[in-house]
């Protein structure tokens, strides 16, 4: 693990954190989203789906600054995947 990986992941999970707190100035740059109008309007729309991006790219930052990104998704790989129990 080195330091550029852990200033990188702490810039992305800073950048997601961000996301999320400015939700509202994103939509209004960049607009609504209609996939998400037309299936989440119940839940908030465009301003959820940048809220669920926001905070899969702190928790993909996180993973990647200490180095732990790769384990988490063999874990997710055998969880899902595993052989055991046939």
């Amino acid at each position: 693990m080195n330091i550029i990986q852990i200033i990188t992941g702490l810039i992305a999970a800073a950048l997601g954190a961000l996301a999320v707190v400015y939700t509202e100035w994103i939509v209004q740059n960049l607009g609504y989203n209609e996939w998400a109008e037309a299936k989440m309007s119940m839940w908030g729309g465009s301003r959820m789906l940048y809220k669920i991006i926001g905070v899969l790219v702190v928790l993909g930052g996180l993973l990647y600054a200490f180095d732990l990104l790769d384990k988490f998704i063999f874990g997710l790989g055998n969880a899902f995947f595993s052989s055991e129990g046939q």
